[in-house]
């Protein structure tokens, strides 16, 4: 009763130990959840010191990285302070730089920047840095003292960043300006090592807004910390997370923890189900016995049912069998005996079922094989149950009976048969013959047809293609129906195709006379007249019949019309059709413009009415004696006045060779007239010119020369014509120089400037060039015209004219002005190398005497002389000039130190010891040395031109014959002016 009871409620045994077990584990979970939420929140804030503390690690070396700066910045305040703001305060300045940078690959540039007035700037080698001038940027009030601040991050070139340092400078109490350093920040932050952080962490550092200066731009998205930088005017930010995020970093140990822990729940939560249900397993199994009685038998009554049911179903087969049409036979496999067959069966073979019995099937139905293919036969049922082939019966009387055999197994207790359903198919194999005779004849009709016709599906596949479709597109039947690519093989563009498709989509069925553009298979394209006829050729799996026609013929014949139309009412001769009676038919209107008559007035008379009875009977008959007539006519407009007019006419025959009509074409002759007087003019002009000219086609090939340009480059007509303009390179261009030459061609039309060229012989000239366009009437260039001379002879005038200038004229060595030049290059040289030079002012002793005695001829044999001597003193890249008179002057470059400039002038002095050759005499001619040395002396060009001419004018003080440094600049003993022994 307690039993039954606990059923009725549902509350079993074994369903309470599942209750149970299901409030152990959801208490379990409970715990399991709390642990992970703990264990989250100890990884996060543990997670988070680990992060604060290398953050603050990475801000105090990037601050004291910065601050070592700042210290240098101290020292150029310290520098520019005490240093006296003279013309020696640049070179100072940079080379204190260039020791406060050395080996620092941080430091970029040094700047002072002063209140007032052009700043310094120093560059560290190798910076690259785009050019600035530096300026004082306006602030409020005056700087603190010795405050060092950041300053703004700016661009320093090639993708670079760089940030400026600032400190004021106050030179004796008062603000002078300030002096910055530009900083490179990649260097920076590899010294500070924020490039070596642990690989589990990502960084940035960010100026405000959200400038980035390192790391990765990725973290301006996500959430990370940002610790900001202590520095005076800094307000950047080093922000950092984990490399995959905050959640990222402690999923690893939460999954874990989550793993084990719910297996863990998992094991405790089985060890208490079991132990409970336990206890109910015992009380269950009763419960289950009794259960299972009562099952079987309801199984038992079910059974019985179903047998009846079964039995009533196996008669009404039996039933269907017997009645059925078809001949129903089960065989014994090994013996291929009959061992049952129906009524229908034995009404086919004309036999009782007593003679069928045990009869062999192979022998009742001839399967081509008999006995010996009947074990292949059953072995093939096996694995293709429901086989079909065909067969044929032999009657009594002889007869043979086509049928049809339809194989399959069925289990018979224990015992396997084959079933074979017979099927007398005589009266279908004539129905079949006759629709197969049928269809030939009409498949020969509709492959004959003169019309295309083709079929297919609603795909697209084509399921009939005929032979006038065949020879239309050259593709043969076989590679058509059932190609899937066959559509894009008559129809290749794809755009086309795509416009076909949807037009046929939108028409529907029963189109008619649509024009497809189809491609053969030699590429050419006819045009195809389709109209669909599918209503009328209901065929089932054939859905679309179309025909179509090739009409590419008449569309030519009116392209050709409609072409002939277009050049008849658009040409520019005049145009006139004459009937075999001489009377007009047509005009064109550039006739009508020609002549002034309407058509109304011409089309009742003949062309007599405008070039009289005479000219026209002449004409009329030169064309029938000679077929055609070509000539001039003066002709009288309908305003009465008289033109010259060119005339060709012609007879048009129709198929017999009689003409049908008479064509004339005229032209008036006035304009041609007047063109040809003028090419007559412009040829005289370009073969007589002196200049010469260049005529080339679009591709720049030579179709034109004249005579001057073959006596100016030594190429004939024929050397010349077909080529190129680059039988005259001299390589003296570059390619940029024609390329910008072209550019201007093409947007202006001409081109004139100065080139060089190179003669036949290989000589190289300079020319002066002039390139015009030449353009047709659809505004594309159709010739190039060049117009050129030699202006050698110019050249080298203006060479002479630039030696004179620079050059003195008696001796032909560099005047005053090209001294100058090159001392003033000399000295920059010497400044950005650091090196010495020398500047020799010299004169010759008592000149003027020896000129006023033996006269100026003598004097200026001379100074050429003089010249000779001095230019033999000095290397090649020494400079020897003549100021005037009997002024001279050299530039010693290259001095490793003054005693060199001691050597020289020693040397000069023997080489003057010399007797000259005065006319007809010999005599001594002593001279004067004045020497400064760069930079000792003098650092700029009229400094040091004023030191040398002191120190000349105190040798000469000093008893001539001799030199002197200036400053009383002592070398040495012979410094004292004087030739040694050898000199005399």
């Amino acid at each position: 009763m307690r039993q039954g009871l606990l059923e009725r409620s549902g509350h079993t045994p074994r369903r309470r130990a599942w209750y149970a077990s299901g409030g152990f584990l959801l208490l379990l979970l409970a715990l399991w959840q709390l642990g992970g939420y703990w264990l989250g929140e100890h990884l996060r804030a543990d997670l988070h010191a680990r992060i604060d503390l290398q953050a603050d690690a990475q801000v105090a070396r990037l601050e004291s990285a910065l601050r070592q700066r700042f210290r240098l910045l101290d020292g150029l305040a310290a520098f520019t302070a005490h240093t006296p703001k003279d013309a020696r305060f640049k070179s100072a300045f940079e080379d204190f730089s260039a020791r406060l940078q050395i080996n620092d690959p941080v430091v970029l540039a040094f700047s002072l920047i002063p209140r007032e007035g052009r700043g310094y700037r120093w560059e560290a080698p190798g910076a690259g840095l785009p050019a600035a001038s530096p300026r004082l940027p306006p602030v409020p009030g005056l700087p603190t003292p010795g405050l060092a601040r950041l300053g703004p991050v700016l661009d320093a070139g090639a993708g670079r960043l760089a940030v400026e340092t600032i400190v004021p400078v106050y030179d004796h109490g008062q603000f002078w300006g300030r002096a910055t350093a530009l900083l490179a920040i990649s260097p920076l932050l590899r010294e500070a090592g924020l490039e070596a952080v642990d690989p589990e962490l990502e960084w940035a550092l960010l100026k405000p807004p959200q400038r980035l200066l390192g790391g990765h731009s990725a973290l301006l998205e996500r959430n990370p910390r940002y610790f900001r930088m202590n520095l005076p005017g800094s307000d950047w930010r080093l922000a950092m997370e984990p490399r995959n995020g905050w959640e990222a970093a402690v999923a690893t140990p939460l999954r874990l923890y989550g793993a084990g822990g719910l297996v863990l729940v998992v094991l405790l939560t089985v060890l208490f189900h079991l132990l409970a249900g336990r206890q109910a397993w015992l009380a269950e199994s009763v419960h289950q016995g009794t259960e299972v009685l009562t099952r079987t038998n309801r199984s038992l009554q079910r059974e019985a049912r179903g047998r009846q049911h079964l039995e009533e179903q196996l008669r009404r087969c039996r039933d269907l069998v017997d009645h059925s049409p078809d001949a129903f036979l089960i065989i014994e496999p090994a013996t291929a005996g009959v061992v049952e067959i129906n009524s229908s069966g034995c009404r086919l073979f004309e036999r009782s079922r007593d003679l069928l019995a045990n009869a062999p099937f192979p022998e009742l139905v001839n399967l081509g094989d008999g006995m010996e293919g009947w074990s292949d036969l059953v072995t093939a049922v096996q694995t293709e149950p429901g086989k079909r082939l065909p067969g044929e019966i032999r009657l009594r009387d002889g007869r043979r009976r086509p049928v049809e055999i339809a194989l399959s197994h069925v289990n018979r207790g224990s015992e396997r048969h084959l079933v074979a359903v017979v099927r007398d198919v005589s009266e279908r194999s004539r129905a079949e013959q006759v629709l197969r005779e049928e269809e030939s004849r009409l498949r020969r009709i509709v492959e004959e047809m003169p019309v295309m016709l083709d079929a297919f599906d609603e795909q697209g596949r084509v399921l009939f293609w005929n032979r006038a479709c065949e020879r239309v597109s050259g593709y043969r039947a076989e590679e058509i129906v059932g190609n899937a690519d066959a559509f894009a093989l008559l129809y290749p563009d794809p755009d086309y195709r795509q416009r076909m498709l949807e037009e046929r989509n939108r028409r529907g069925h029963n189109y008619r006379d649509w024009e497809w553009r189809l491609t053969t298979r030699s590429g050419e394209v006819r045009n195809i007249l389709w109209s669909d006829i599918s209503a009328r050729i209901p065929i089932p799996g054939w859905p679309v019949w179309t025909v179509g026609m090739d009409i590419t013929s008449l569309r030519h014949a009116e392209e050709r019309l409609s072409l002939y139309q277009a050049i008849f009412s658009h040409s520019t001769d005049a145009v006139g059709i004459i009937a075999t009676d001489g009377h007009y038919l047509r005009q064109n209107a550039a006739h009508r413009r020609l002549l002034g008559y309407e058509d109304e007035v011409l089309h009742r008379n003949t062309p007599a009415l405008h070039m009289g009875e005479s000219n026209f009977t002449e004409i009329v008959r030169e064309i029938e004696s000679r077929g055609d007539f070509r000539g001039e006519v003066t002709c009288r407009r309908a305003d009465g006045r008289h033109i010259e007019v060119e005339i060709a006419a012609f007879p048009v025959l129709d198929g017999t060779g009689r003409p049908f009509c008479y064509v004339g074409i005229k032209r008036d002759a006035t304009e041609r007239r007047r063109v040809e007087q003028r090419l007559r003019q412009a040829a005289t002009v370009f073969e007589n010119t002196t200049e010469g000219v260049m005529i080339t086609d679009a591709r720049q090939r030579i179709i034109m020369v004249n005579d001057a340009f073959t006596s100016i480059t030594g190429y004939s007509r024929r050397e010349a014509l077909g080529r190129t303009p680059d039988l005259l390179g001299s390589g003296h261009h570059p390619q940029s120089f024609f390329d910008a030459m072209n550019a201007q061609l093409r947007e202006q039309g001409q081109w004139r400037g100065e080139i060089w060229n190179r003669r036949r012989d290989g000589e190289l000239y300079p020319a002066w060039l002039s390139i015009g366009t030449v353009r047709n009437d659809a505004g594309d260039i159709s010739n190039y015209v060049a117009v050129f001379s030699d202006i050698s002879s110019i050249k080298e005038s203006e060479r002479k004219f630039a030696h004179l200038a620079h050059h003195d004229a008696l001796t032909g060595l560099p005047n005053r002005l090209l001294f100058h030049a090159r001392l003033e290059q000399a000295i920059n040289e010497a400044r950005r190398k650091g090196g010495r030079l020398a500047v020799f002012f010299m004169d010759l002793d008592r000149f003027k005497a020896i000129n006023d005695t033996l006269g100026h001829a003598v004097g200026d044999s001379l100074l050429k002389e003089v010249a000779t001597r001095l230019s033999g003193c000095v290397r090649e890249s020494d400079t020897v000039a003549r100021l005037g008179g009997d002024e001279f002057t050299l530039i010693l470059t290259g001095l490793q130190q003054p005693d060199d400039a001691a050597l020289v002038a020693h040397k000069i002095l023997a080489a003057m010891a010399a007797p000259f050759s005065l006319g007809d005499e010999a005599r001594q001619v002593t001279t004067s040395i004045g020497i400064a040395i760069y930079p000792r002396d003098a650092d700029t060009q009229e400094l040091l031109v004023e030191c040398a001419d002191h120190a000349l004018y105190e040798a000469k003080a000093a008893g001539r014959n001799a030199f002197r440094f200036s400053n009383g600049g002592d070398g040495g003993a012979d410094v004292t002016g004087k030739p040694g022994p050898e000199a005399t």
